[in-house]
């Protein structure tokens, strides 16, 4: 299987677990899907974007998302600001451990490195970001 083809399907498993996520948003007025939003700013964030404004514009360039249009920096901030990050750190873990399983690949080994998030809060709660590093390339997770 050729790499372009994987990416593909790789992404359709993501954009999978990401529409599990619950969207507390009025149905009456909803432009922008939700796991095509997640789906944009877990990409975005992948290439390297450091901000929204880089997201919003990154969003513009990538056709396949099955956006309307990249939602705006205000939208970004409001929709990311309303999804639960346990619900995301959930789906995303669980697109990893359905990734290892359609590669049979098994992690053997993690690297684990852990920060404090500024100004990011759930619940009053700061949270805190646990990144694991796979030693096989499979996975990098926060």
């Amino acid at each position: 299987m050729d790499q372009g083809a994987s990416l593909g399907e790789e992404f359709q498993v993501l954009r999978q677990h990401l529409a599990r996520l619950s969207d507390r948003r009025y149905r009456r007025g909803l432009v922008h899907p939700l796991e095509g939003v997640l789906s944009l700013t877990v990409l975005g964030l992948m290439c390297g974007c450091p901000s929204l404004s880089a997201i919003y514009r990154f969003g513009d360039t990538q056709p396949q998302l099955g956006l309307r249009r990249s939602p705006s920096v205000q939208t970004l901030s409001r929709l990311l600001g309303m999804v639960s990050v346990e619900e995301v750190r959930r789906a995303l873990l669980e697109f990893v451990l359905a990734l290892e399983q359609r590669r049979g690949h098994e992690i053997t080994t993690a690297a684990l490195d852990g920060k404090t998030l500024r100004g990011v809060r759930e619940n009053s709660t700061q949270l805190k970001a646990l990144c694991v590093f796979s030693r096989e390339g499979l996975a990098a997770l926060d």
